[in-house]
């Protein structure tokens, strides 16, 4: 049940592991329990439906160990109904934006980024920024995936990774760099995904982000884009403590 995050492990020094159940894994709360009793990882980052509000005590009771509750995730998705929306700015697509160019900006744009590892006092939020890089990067490489980029003069301004494997485009990171933020960019970026999608014939979009992050959320449903569900995040950690290292990988 608890799958190895090898890229995290190297990351923080220690033994990192992950659970994510969905909606309709209500029955396997009880062998979630039982696995984490069990586990040998420092720790385990847990994600469940937020609608079972009693799955958190239930985990702050596990032997020996420390649940922090560590962030909520509000998922939203974009169907292809009503008129196109313009993009005021350039487009690049994957075949221009350079892959080596996908972890730079990205390490830029999340340089400041709150998320779940954040809650944990004895991870480095240093280290938070390359984990995003590196997992852009790992999707940009997979040629079936899709990088769309808006430019803001000459440079990008913003960047979109897109998962495209599944029935549905994931979002897997979007935003914009720092210099150009509150001029547009970022709703120009979400309707240069929407335009890309559509031309490919998906019908349907999907994006996520902490419950915190209201003005992307502003943006998502101010472009027709509506909320399909909530996840909690959950660290569960053994009391001997997180063997934090601060060397990049």
């Amino acid at each position: 049940m608890i799958r190895e995050s090898v890229s995290e492990s190297v990351r923080f020094g220690c033994a990192v592991g992950r659970v994510a159940l969905g909606v309709d894994d209500a029955a396997l709360v009880d062998e979630l329990v039982a696995a984490l009793s069990t586990s040998r990882h420092d720790l385990v980052i847990v994600r469940y439906p937020a609608r079972w509000v009693d799955v958190f005590d239930r985990l702050t009771r596990i032997p020996e160990s420390r649940a922090i509750f560590a962030d909520t995730l509000l998922y939203f998705e974009w169907d292809d109904v009503g008129d196109p929306l313009s993009c005021s700015r350039e487009v690049l697509g994957a075949d221009r934006v350079l892959t080596a160019t996908v972890g730079e900006l990205i390490e830029e744009i999340f340089a400041d980024y709150t998320n779940h590892h954040a809650a944990n006092p004895r991870l480095d939020r240093a280290l938070v920024a390359a984990g995003y890089a590196e997992w852009a990067t790992s999707v940009a490489l997979d040629d079936a995936n899709e990088v769309v980029a808006v430019l803001e003069g000459d440079e990008i301004a913003g960047l979109a990774v897109v998962d495209t494997r599944g029935d549905e485009w994931d979002i897997v990171l979007a935003g914009v760099r720092p210099a150009v933020r509150g001029r547009g960019a970022y709703a120009d970026l979400m309707v240069a995904v929407m335009q890309r999608a559509r031309e490919h014939g998906r019908t349907a979009v999907r994006i996520s982000t902490q419950s915190h992050h209201a003005q992307v959320m502003r943006t998502w449903e101010r472009l027709g884009w509506r909320i399909t569900g909530a996840f909690v995040t959950v660290h569960v950690q053994r009391d001997a403590g997180v063997r934090v290292s601060v060397d990049r990988p």
